[in-house]
């Protein structure tokens, strides 16, 4: 029996994935109000169950970020928006370690004010960066972010205590290819596709046996505030 097999042009990924982000939305927001129901009853009745409710919720917000980052691996970038280098690094810090409150962060950098064009696509960047290195590291390691305006904006994510898997590709970063079975092998991806979006330089750094880091230099289309 021969099976029906679809032209490339039909296969559009971009369409799979507005389908797909479509559904998961409506599968979130559906399960959230279930759950917000489900949890107010517990706690009427006094059952401790009803803590468990918050981590249902919690794995249900990891779906909607799966489309969100989705979208950004996919999807035409948004707007670029002007951002101040110093919040871009505060508020993306607090974001991750809501997410991974035992691991250890470090910061290193000027503390002038400095506005970034592309700042969103940094903060998309950076968040990126920082759960891969949170991931990566566990409780054991330490995350270090590091900054510079001069003479290049430069952000790089510096992670101790890991290696880089030898058989996940470097140059350049393919998505869905991953080494362990909990992630999705997007992170660099999208990084990769920010950094070209706004002619910026992506170096992975490999070399260092109990180190890995990710910088990204960008020597154009960067505003100083001289306010």
């Amino acid at each position: 029996m021969q099976q029906q097999e679809y032209p490339l042009n039909v296969l559009n990924i971009q369409k799979l994935n507005s389908v797909l982000r479509h559904r998961l939305r409506n599968l979130y927001a559906g399960f959230d109000m279930a759950l917000d129901t489900i949890q107010r009853d517990l706690q009427a009745a006094g059952s401790s169950s009803a803590e468990r409710c918050d981590l249902l919720k919690a794995d249900l917000k990891d779906i909607y970020r799966f489309t969100e980052r989705m979208t950004l691996l996919l999807d035409p970038l948004p707007a670029p928006e002007t951002m101040d280098l110093q919040t871009v690094i505060s508020e993306t810090l607090a974001h991750v370690r809501k997410q991974y409150p035992l691991c250890r962060f470090q910061c290193e950098g000027t503390e002038e004010s400095y506005q970034l064009k592309h700042g969103n696509w940094y903060r998309f960047a950076l968040i990126e960066l920082l759960f891969n290195a949170a991931q990566a590291t566990g409780e054991d390691g330490t995350i270090k972010v590091v900054w510079k305006t001069k003479p290049t904006v430069e952000i790089a994510v510096l992670n101790t205590g890991v290696t880089w898997p030898s058989d996940v590709k470097i140059e350049p970063p393919e998505p869905f290819e991953n080494t362990k079975g909990q992630n999705d092998g997007m992170g660099l991806s999208i990084v990769k596709r920010i950094c070209d979006a706004m002619d910026a330089e992506l170096e992975i750094l490999t070399d260092h046996p109990e180190l890995v880091g990710v910088r990204i230099a960008n020597k154009t289309e960067e505003q100083r505030n001289d306010d």
